[in-house]
């Protein structure tokens, strides 16, 4: 399984995530797309922070929301 996180440098909320993630030392769990318009058309990403699951390359779930994001990767850790 591959988290991929979508985020923007001026996203207030992105900000408050990273914080987050590197306050509970979970930053290294994730691969983090920042500012990457291809990748967000790609996977038709409209508002950001989005966590993006994927499993054999397939994307398999999209999770929105600090909280729930956080949630998740720690469940994946």
């Amino acid at each position: 399984m591959k988290l991929v996180l979508a985020t923007s440098k001026t996203c207030g909320l992105c900000h408050m995530l990273n914080s987050k993630l590197k306050k509970e030392n979970l930053e290294s769990s994730v691969c983090v797309y920042q500012d990457d318009m291809n990748f967000f058309e790609k996977h038709k990403i409209k508002s950001l922070p989005r966590l993006l699951v994927f499993e054999n390359d397939e994307l398999t779930e999209i999770v929105q929301g600090v909280d729930d994001i956080i949630s998740k990767v720690k469940y994946n850790n």
